[in-house]
This record gives C-alpha cells, structure tokens and sequence, in this order.
C-alpha cells in the first residue's frame, strides 16, 4: 500500500465562476465539479462498506462455517456472480 494521502480543498473558480474541488494525491492533482466530488466520495464510501462486508463475510465462512479461506473467497465469488446475474448488472 502507499503512504500517499488524498487531501481535498474547495474552490471557488474564478473561470468557471462556480464551486470546485481540488483533489491531491501525491503529485497527481485534479479539479472537479462539486457534482463529481460527490459522486466519488460516495462511490468510495460505498465501496469502503462493501469491502467491510466482503471482509466479513469470509470471516464468518471461516470461523462459523468451517471453510478454508479458499473455500470462503469462492463463495464471496460465487455470490458476486449471482448478484450480477439476478441483477442484470455489468
């Protein structure tokens, strides 16, 4: 993992007349809309919360099921695909 720090800042854009964010990640730095810093701390968020249930499910699998963590990362996969299948999702 890297030790980079994501760090945001409001903006007001004197162009564009309008909110910005200025997001930094190392030496990357980007300006966005107000709209898509949402969408992607929200995405984040989600994914943050999804990753504690993937966690946790592996880890119930192991302890309470039995399964080795083989056993228990297949099933995670197993579910993923039939998500995507009852869901239609890509």
């Amino acid at each position: 993992m890297n030790d980079e720090v994501i760090h945001s800042e409001a903006i007001y854009g004197m162009k564009t007349k309008g909110p910005l964010v200025r997001i930094a990640w190392g030496d990357k730095n980007m300006m966005v809309t107000t709209t898509d810093a949402k969408r992607i701390a929200y995405d984040l968020l989600d994914t943050a919360h999804a990753a504690d249930g993937d966690a946790f499910m592996v880890h119930y699998m192991q302890n309470k099921v039995g399964l080795p963590l083989e056993g228990a990362v297949q099933v995670l996969a197993d579910f993923r695909d039939e998500r995507v299948r009852m869901n239609g999702e890509n």
